[in-house]
């Protein structure tokens, strides 16, 4: 194991790694306080976390990444983007960002986007993630709003400078398929 991990030692220290048992997601808040605390309390290490649970163990960062929500404030631990994206509330929370600033009602949203009522709270009430087709229905009925935000939530809400279509559209699939 690349970073001195220990076949078969489930928690703790090992080499340069911190072992976190994730197959039984009950039990893995403990073992997750557990090692920010050892964190906090060794300033001169650094941890990248990985997607712990989000493998062999099907877990999703949905359900992984509130676990993780107090080592935000720890600056020597390094969470995983998808991580940081659940916890700053995802592309469904930019989601509603647009819904609630450029239109007028949920109504309104649907409508113009084409969505229906259904998805779209199924989106909000983060019970599912948007698809591509979804996301760009909502590229093209509001316009002035940044792709790369939407998606990464990088940059501003709005473009600063009025993009044609095509423009867009080529930024939106470069953005997609990039982070491949």
């Amino acid at each position: 194991m690349k970073f001195g991990a220990i076949m078969g030692q489930a928690v703790g220290i090992q080499g340069q790694t911190y072992a976190l048992p994730s197959k039984h997601i009950e039990n893995l808040k403990k073992h997750i306080d557990d090692f920010l605390l050892y964190a906090e309390q060794h300033p001169e290490y650094i941890f990248l976390v990985t997607e712990i649970g989000c493998g062999i163990s099907k877990h999703s960062p949905f359900e992984i990444a509130p676990l993780f929500k107090e080592a935000v404030h720890i600056k020597n631990i390094n969470l995983p983007l998808s991580f940081w994206d659940v916890l700053n509330g995802g592309i469904q929370a930019r989601i509603k960002q647009v819904a609630e600033k450029e239109s007028p009602s949920v109504s309104d949203f649907c409508q113009r986007t084409g969505l229906s009522f259904t998805i779209l709270m199924n989106i909000l009430l983060r019970k599912e993630l948007p698809t591509v087709w979804i996301v760009q229905k909502i590229l093209i009925a509001f316009p002035s709003i940044n792709a790369r935000w939407l998606l990464l939530g990088e940059g501003d809400m709005k473009l600063t400078k009025r993009n044609s279509f095509f423009t867009r559209i080529n930024d939106f699939l470069h953005i997609l398929f990039a982070s491949k």
